[in-house]
């Protein structure tokens, strides 16, 4: 579903950015939506090169004005990566308008 490897979704749990996995009455993982939505963030993390560490701030803090200012701040990372891929392509958009058709 995830396209992650079990021995990931078991780092991601031991690191604690994949929190609160319910088990059934055999001990099985049986993933929530709320569990795929921090797949979701965590895989998106992980393509854009930027630290989990900022995911595990955010997952574990309690207090609510702190957590916001947490996801602001990985908001943050995002969009300055996104800036950052936007000036490469904008380079690389001109060296290919050079190269004669």
């Amino acid at each position: 579903m995830t396209g992650l490897t079990k021995d990931a979704l078991r780092y991601y749990e031991k690191i604690e950015i994949l929190t609160d996995v319910p088990r059934d009455q055999n001990n099985y993982r049986q993933y929530s939506i709320d569990n795929l939505h921090q797949l979701q963030l965590i895989q998106g993390f992980r393509k854009l090169g930027l630290d989990l560490s900022l995911l595990t701030d955010s997952i574990n803090l309690t207090n609510d004005e702190q957590k916001l200012e947490t996801l602001r701040a990985c908001q943050k990372a995002v969009h300055d990566e996104m800036d950052r891929l936007t000036r490469i392509d904008t380079i690389l958009a001109q060296q290919i308008s050079r190269i004669p058709k």
